[in-house]
């Protein structure tokens, strides 16, 4: 019995690099930063405190859990990737730049919202 437990895959609260991500109750949001000519947005679960820069930007591991995730996107297709994962009605608050950093064009955040309504996302 015991070699049998012990070939059981080790339990993970990682979530899957790709798939679809959980339903969050105060939904997701999105923000964005600019650094010389390259665009980045990080989506993570919405929560009601404000978010320290550090934990927006930082870089590596992504953090995310079965109940809290944070995704680091470099460019808008990237971005629209993680957004494909949410669940079709979630919903999807842009909450701007992160502080110290250019903002990313109005084009660029208009066809992501553009986006996020084609797939079926609640936006604000």
């Amino acid at each position: 019995m015991a070699i049998l437990f012990g070939c059981a895959p080790a339990i993970s609260n990682q979530l899957p690099a790709s798939g679809r991500l959980p339903h969050s109750l105060k939904g997701y949001e999105l923000y964005s930063w600019q650094r010389v000519d390259s665009f980045s947005f990080v989506l993570i679960t919405g929560t009601n405190r404000t978010k320290t820069v550090e934990e927006l930007t930082r870089k590596g591991d992504d953090g995310s859990t079965d109940d809290f995730v944070r995704i680091i996107s470099s460019g808008t297709d990237s971005a629209k990737g993680t957004l494909r994962r949410l669940p079709k009605g979630e919903a999807m608050t842009f909450s701007g730049t992160v502080p110290g950093y250019s903002p990313v064009h109005e084009s660029i955040m208009k066809e992501l919202m553009d986006y996020c309504n084609s797939i079926g996302l609640v936006c604000n």
